[in-house]
């Protein structure tokens, strides 16, 4: 099986798809930073910072997730296809996943409608 890769060069990429993956780099950046503070507070055993930290860093993972699907979805990947991607068998969840982060993180895009389930 073959994986399709997003190109990784934002310089490369139309401005509206290097914003899409600069945004992605971004929450990835600031989840690994809470998750480093967590470790900090767990060494200093104040559970209840670590526990928080730890809950921010979801939150941005969750934002990573998005712009990562929001790119797929730019480079025309079908639903099913992305849910091939992130390793998912049912393409439907992943859809409802997107749509969840989406009343969170964003905006729909105009005419981003899930394929007609087959027969």
């Amino acid at each position: 099986m073959c994986a399709t890769r997003a190109p990784n060069n934002v310089v490369a990429l139309p401005r509206f798809r290097g914003d899409l993956l600069e945004r992605f780099r971004s929450a990835l950046a600031e989840a690994r930073e809470l998750m480093r503070r967590a470790e900090r507070a767990a060494r200093r055993r104040q559970w209840r910072e670590a526990a928080q930290q730890l809950k921010q860093s979801q939150a941005e993972l969750d934002r990573a997730q998005y712009e990562l699907i929001r790119e797929m979805r730019a480079e025309n990947l079908s639903w099913p296809a992305i849910g091939r991607e992130l390793g998912e068998r049912n393409w439907e969840a992943v859809y409802q996943r997107f749509q969840r982060l989406e009343r969170r993180f964003g905006q729909p895009p105009p005419g981003d409608e899930p394929p007609e389930p087959k027969g």
